[in-house]
């Protein structure tokens, strides 16, 4: 009899293909429906929330791979000094609706960025940034004793200087953004 062929005929291998990348879609898809399960699970029906969380974590790391650009220079003698403390969320904020949106870069280039969800007028969800650049920023990892030493310490030190000077400090902040609690820790140490 006739032998077969051994080679695959273009059609054949066609409807390979195409069986295969079905066979992918199949897999993305599970993987994706598993996802939103397990974000139902743990998040409640509000996958809206999820996927800015996610989209916002993006930015994040995009932001903080890439090289930031340096701050203007603040003149050493400078009269007024901006600096910017991001407070940890609180227990409240972590087990409700809500995520952290605020992205502070070391405080060596004073910038801070404030990632804003939005929904465009075809309903698709996007990240809105806004930059601000200030003289220092401090993480909500930072600690009391490590604000008071770059914010606080030189004044006291100006201060109580043989010259003398005049320094004044305040904190300007929404109700229960940190003002008391780092005001009342830099208060203490320049008492000591």
């Amino acid at each position: 009899g006739p032998v077969a062929s051994e080679k695959k005929s273009a059609c054949v291998l066609e409807v390979e293909r195409i069986q295969a990348q079905r066979e992918q879609r199949r897999k993305a898809q599970e993987a994706a429906n598993a996802r939103k399960k397990e974000d139902r699970r743990i998040y409640g029906n509000d996958l809206d929330l999820v996927e800015y969380m996610r989209m916002v974590e993006r930015e994040r790391e995009a932001l903080l791979d890439g090289v930031p650009p340096p701050p203007a220079a603040t003149p050493e003698d400078a009269r007024v000094h901006v600096m910017v403390r991001k407070r940890p969320m609180n227990k409240k904020e972590l087990t409700g609706k809500v995520f952290d949106v605020v992205t502070m870069f070391p405080s060596d280039t004073g910038r801070m960025v404030v990632h804003e969800p939005k929904t465009k007028v075809d309903l698709k969800k996007c990240i809105e940034n806004h930059q601000f650049a200030v003289d220092t920023v401090f993480d909500e990892r930072t600690s009391n004793k490590e604000v008071y030493d770059c914010a606080i310490g030189p004044l006291v030190a100006a201060v109580l200087s043989e010259g003398g000077c005049a320094a004044t400090t305040f904190a300007y902040g929404q109700t229960g953004s940190g003002k008391t609690h780092t005001m009342s820790a830099v208060y203490s140490a320049a008492a000591k």
